[in-house]
């Protein structure tokens, strides 16, 4: 059940989702916190609140299980089995660390000092009021008083609308009593809260529509775009040891849209995935063999390197302006495959991307299986404009697959990249290959997406007519 001391709020502009320490039985279900987290940091407006003092009580029930846990090892040790007792830690210790996982959950997490309301805290629980109660004739609800008032003070000093998550009814007392009829929302448990504040759902046609459209502005979305640690792909692996402090500098107006998926929308934002062919350029710093502690920058350009926004827009928007990138992965590309199949099944995969392609594609497994060794013609329905896919050669030896879409062409082919060998002992670099694309020029580096970048240069095309010929209708 969810109550309120005033009106249902209107749960688009919500902006942060306060825990009570009592949402978890004892300690802290770090996968349930973990799984949130996610969720706001996937959306990008929304804040997850916890005060030092309710982490504090986590830490506390901890605690207890850790006394219990070194306890029950000592016995196991002293009875001879080979088992590690665990080091002695005070709650304060545990709280510390819980603090420290908590942090590192997400960017939306965020945790409130308390220490400006110990002395309102402690009136109140003195004086019985908000929060406070008496537990078998001892008064209680400082800690409860201290986060809950945080939390009305980073609100009102923010302007930001939020609500509480609290299986307390002392929570709703409190805020009945200091706030009346403007206190935020409450919810009894954290499932219906994010039921209501991330209840996404698959977007409807207007919503895909507007997906779409902004997706096209990527000259716009990815203008302010960074790359952070963890999302630079197989770029980690690739960079030698002596090269540090990697940064990616993305051309917005080099990116060409070649996929969209995940698109939902909420009471809040629609949310979506887009994927670009895009210039990035690469600079970190070379140390020095001969001189210790000097550097130089060292810089790499990728041509059409595929990145992967998660983009946000908030609900009442059409703007591209008021779209937020969440998060960006940047993919090296270029890397080539082990078997010809395996470039054509990402091939394949890649079509996937693409909105209104209304066949099941499972790479080899979407081609005529009877004439695999010549030939194959393949028709894929794409928003009621069919793609003409034919593929000459093997699938399992070098092929060429030519796409054509309505008066647009474009040609694949899967070559040998590098021979490769191998030594008497078996170990060494097998043979790899590449996929070339052929259209206005030829490119290789995520070829595998060519086809889309035609399909959606194409449907570009389309939306540029229709708008302009409903501007036409408007003139007349």
């Amino acid at each position: 059940m969810e109550t309120a001391p005033g009106s249902d709020p209107n749960f688009s502009r919500v902006g942060a989702i306060a825990l009570d320490t009592n949402i978890f039985a004892e300690a802290p279900g770090m996968e349930t916190l973990r799984s949130l987290c996610s969720r706001a940091d996937k959306h990008g407006r929304i804040e997850i609140w916890v005060t030092d003092t309710v982490i504090w009580e986590w830490g506390q029930h901890l605690h207890a299980h850790h006394v219990s846990l070194r306890a029950a090892t000592k016995k196991l040790h002293s009875a001879g089995f080979s088992v590690e007792v665990p080091d002695e830690k005070t709650a304060k210790d545990i709280a510390l660390d819980l603090s420290g996982v908590i942090t590192s959950l997400g960017s939306s997490i965020r945790i409130l000092s308390t220490a400006d309301f110990a002395h309102e805290a402690l009136r109140d629980q003195i004086l019985l009021e908000g929060p406070a109660k008496r537990k078998s004739e001892v008064k209680t609800g400082t800690a409860d008083s201290a986060h809950l008032r945080a939390y009305i003070h980073e609100g009102r000093s923010r302007d930001l609308e939020y609500v509480v998550v609290s299986a307390d009814k002392d929570t709703r007392t409190a805020y009945q009593q200091w706030l009346g009829t403007e206190g935020p929302h409450i919810f009894s448990d954290l499932r219906r809260a994010t039921e209501k504040i991330f209840g996404s759902v698959p977007s409807d046609a207007d919503g895909l529509s507007l997906a779409l459209r902004l997706a096209y502005e990527g000259n716009v979305l990815l203008r302010d775009v960074t790359i952070s640690e963890g999302n630079m792909g197989d770029w980690e692996d690739l960079v030698p040891d002596d090269i540090s402090s990697l940064s990616f500098d993305v051309d917005a107006a080099s990116a060409k849209l070649v996929g969209l998926n995940h698109t939902k929308q909420d009471a809040t934002a629609l949310t979506f995935t887009a994927f670009y062919l895009a210039e990035v350029r690469i600079a970190g710093l070379l140390e020095s063999h001969w001189s210790r502690g000097s550097t130089r920058t060292q810089e790499a350009t990728v041509p059409r390197a595929l990145l992967r926004a998660d983009i946000s827009l908030p609900a009442g928007s059409t703007s591209a302006e008021d779209a937020l990138v969440t998060n960006c992965y940047v993919d090296a590309g270029g890397s080539g495959w082990r078997e010809q199949s395996d470039a054509l099944d990402n091939v394949m995969d890649a079509l996937t991307l693409v909105p209104g392609v209304t066949v099941e594609l499972d790479g080899l497994a979407s081609w005529p299986e009877q004439r695999r060794s010549q030939s194959s013609n393949l028709l894929v329905d794409v928003a009621g404009v069919p793609l003409d896919l034919t593929i000459y050669g093997s699938y399992f030896g070098n092929w060429e697959l030519t796409a054509s879409y309505g008066e647009r062409k474009v040609m694949l082919k899967c070559d040998d990249l590098g021979v490769g060998f191998t030594d008497p002992e078996g170990d060494g670099i097998p043979e790899y290959y590449d996929i070339t694309a052929f259209g206005s020029e030829a490119w290789s580096g995520n070829a595998e997406f060519a086809i889309n970048e035609m399909l959606f240069e194409a449907r570009r095309a389309e939306l540029t007519g229709s708008a302009n010929d409903t501007e036409e209708e408007s003139l007349q």
